[in-house]
């Protein structure tokens, strides 16, 4: 786990990403347990096969989908996570409709 050496070693914008990242990472544990999920381990939240750079990359492809651009990007880390476990194109376009579905109806921020 990062600590206060990790901290001070960030620049202003890495700082603010990080934030970001922690707060988002907060609302997805949240959603999780207000559906009442058992097996947390189960949602594949991390793509553990793959790099933080193969991740980003994944995340550049996802979004080039105009269509994805309002899923949370804790949504789309989770689908990459599926694909890059072998998913079926099947159960990747059902889980993006409903991940677009949801976003649809929240009305994510941009």
């Amino acid at each position: 786990m990062n600590n206060g050496r990790f901290w001070l070693e960030m620049q202003g914008e890495m700082k603010l990403g990080y934030l970001l990242g922690y707060i988002d990472g907060v609302h997805a544990t949240s959603v999780t347990l207000a559906a009442g999920c058992p097996d947390v381990k189960r949602l594949r939240l991390l793509p553990h096969t793959l790099s933080s750079v193969e991740i980003a990359e994944a995340l550049d492809e996802f979004y080039n989908d105009p269509l994805n651009r309002q899923i949370g990007i804790v949504f789309a880390i989770t689908a990459t996570a599926r694909k890059a476990e072998g998913a079926t194109s099947a159960e990747m376009d059902q889980m993006i409709s409903e991940f677009r579905k949801a976003a649809s109806a929240t009305k994510t921020a941009k």
